[in-house]
């Protein structure tokens, strides 16, 4: 500021002097010094968020829990068949795919909230039911980085990619983990 203040003894009277003062960080501390806000939000990628914590599963990746390959369909699948096939296999979640490209998600939580509102039927198309929000992980994310993940969401895809084409893709959830950890300590 006292810089600012001798240069403008200097100017005219009609001049102005704009000062650009920083502030600290401690007003924005819980946003951008909070690692889940920042992956949350794009930021960072969970993966390189850093942890200094002694976790079971920093030496363990998602790849270790050997998660079968997910069933997938496509957006011309019907409410009805989707609600059948997540019924007869046990599935919260189906990733929705087409021409090797990961549209979305449809969720049992997401299409009971819609079929609720009138907003699908059991003759419509999933289409409109498909989540294009969701956390996305690589299987080489250590287990310790997905157990933080599971703190905000209830699960996650674990894709593989050729270039901008999906190889695979699975689901991860909350409990998958658990028994994974627990298998572990037996």
């Amino acid at each position: 500021m006292y810089g600012a203040l001798e240069i403008a003894k200097g100017l005219p009277a009609d001049k102005r002097v704009v000062v650009l003062l920083a502030d600290s960080v401690r007003n924005y501390m819980t946003k951008f010094l909070n690692v889940d806000w920042m992956i949350e939000r794009g930021f960072m990628d969970a993966e390189e968020a850093e942890t200094d914590a002694d976790r079971v599963g920093k030496n363990l990746t998602i790849n270790d829990m050997k998660l079968t390959a997910a069933e997938t369909v496509e957006s011309s699948l019907k409410v009805n068949e989707c609600i059948s096939l997540m019924e007869s296999k046990g599935f919260d979640q189906l990733p929705v795919v087409e021409n090797g490209k990961l549209l979305g998600v449809v969720t049992i939580g997401y299409l009971t909230r819609l079929m609720t509102l009138k907003k699908v039927t059991k003759t419509s198309t999933i289409e409109a039911a498909i989540q294009k929000t969701y956390v996305q992980v690589r299987p080489a994310m250590t287990l310790d980085k997905l157990s933080q993940v599971f703190e905000k969401h209830s699960f996650a895809l674990v894709t593989e990619w050729d270039s901008e084409t999906l190889k695979s893709v699975n689901v991860v959830s909350n409990i998958d983990l658990l028994k994974f950890l627990r298998d572990q300590d037996e």
